[in-house]
This record gives C-alpha cells, sequence and structure tokens, in this order.
C-alpha cells in the first residue's frame, strides 16, 4: 500500500528516458518519495489517500527552481521605484 495516490489526471508528464505521456495516468508516493507512475490502463496501487487530480498536468519529479527573490528585492528600492524595468534589473 502506498500512502498518497495522485489519480486520474489529464497528463503525467514522466520527464523519464522515453518521455512518456500518461493521460489519465496517476502517481504513487511513499515516504515522501515517486513510487511508482502509470497510465489510465495500468493497474493503480492501493493507497491510504487518494487524490483526484482531473484536469491537472503532473510533472512527478520535477522541481521548478526559478524565482525573482533578487528581482523583488531589488525592486524595493526607493531609488529603484518608479523606474522602468530594465533600470532595476540591471
Amino acid at each position: 500500500m502506498v500512502d498518497l495516490l495522485l489519480h486520474n489526471a489529464r497528463l503525467v508528464a514522466t520527464v523519464d528516458d522515453a518521455r512518456r505521456e500518461l493521460p489519465g495516468g496517476w502517481v504513487a508516493i511513499t515516504d515522501g518519495l515517486i513510487d511508482g507512475v502509470g497510465a489510465q490502463s495500468d493497474p493503480v496501487p492501493p493507497a491510504a489517500e487518494t487524490v483526484d487530480v482531473g484536469g491537472c498536468l503532473v510533472t512527478p519529479g520535477l522541481v521548478n527552481a526559478h524565482h525573482h527573490i533578487y528581482q523583488n528585492l531589488t525592486r524595493a528600492v526607493p531609488s529603484m521605484c518608479g523606474k522602468p524595468l530594465f533600470g532595476w534589473l540591471q
């Protein structure tokens, strides 16, 4: 039994070597780690908790590390307030 099952995804984009895309797929999670992924036609593991993610794109293992923290800090400098975008980016 897995801890959490995300099921009924509009699409699971695995980003694996085969770049599989699984419409209606599921992602199983155990101890906070991905335990398995499957297509709509694959057997679904029993789970302690299930979440219907219908309509959602699920990208297991993809971490989006893009941020704008630096820009948020520099944008608040009084001398940069009211300046055009590229003025405070530089």
